[in-house]
């Protein structure tokens, strides 16, 4: 038997948007927006057995690439279900650029629906949006949680009524500082470097006594 190339035993093939992944009978044709996105996808099909029958090669606004399907697990005539979508999807998040902004994460790219799915992705990790999705020239830009930042590199210790903030980066103390502000607390120390670190004190004036768990 030959694998099965149906999603949900429908659609003839996978696609999001800037990446496609078509069956064309003996072969697979992936088309996307840019080189790397199908260099990804193609790169994936090799992994699972398929051979390259043309790479990467410009079509109009397009750039295109074909491979055979991947070749069966075994000898035993299963029939092995690709997930072509995942693949696509996959592909699809290297059309994107991800930069570090200390406790953000800024994540581009030209087409809305990547990008779209690369916060989807980050979202699985625990990064959240923090930014609703603009376009920006001709860019699609928006903004999320860099978890490998965050509060973890912030410290709060608590003394009586009041607390100090603390951490090697001004941006992150910052914002554990205006969590503090929305809930009611005062600055009653600005932020302020000591050696290393960053410095800030709120007072609560109680109110995680009744209200807030600070």
């Amino acid at each position: 038997m030959q694998p099965d190339w149906t999603l949900a035993g429908k659609e003839r093939e996978a696609l999001l948007d800037t990446v496609k992944i078509t069956d064309a009978g003996d072969t697979l044709l992936i088309t996307a927006s840019n080189k790397a996105a199908v260099d990804t996808a193609l790169q994936d099909l090799q992994h699972r057995g398929s051979k390259v029958i043309s790479v990467a090669t410009p079509l109009g606004s397009k750039w295109l690439a074909s491979c055979t399907k991947p070749k069966l697990p075994n000898a035993s005539g299963d029939s092995e279900a690709i997930d072509v979508l995942a693949i696509a999807q996959r592909a699809a998040l290297h059309s994107v650029t991800i930069s570090d902004a200390g406790p953000y994460l800024i994540v581009s790219g030209d087409e809305k629906e990547t990008v779209e799915a690369a916060l989807g992705e980050l979202a699985k990790t625990g990064a959240q949006a923090t930014s609703a999705l603009a376009q920006v020239g001709k860019k699609w830009i928006a903004r999320c949680e860099n978890i490998k930042f965050g509060h973890r590199e912030v410290k709060v210790e608590q003394f009586g009524l009041s607390y100090t903030i603390s951490g090697p980066n001004r941006e992150a103390v910052e914002m554990k500082v205006k969590e503090f502000e929305l809930k009611g607390a005062k600055v009653i120390v600005e932020i302020q470097k000591i050696e290393n670190d960053w410095f800030a004190t709120c007072d609560t004036g109680g109110g995680h006594d009744v209200f807030y768990k600070w």
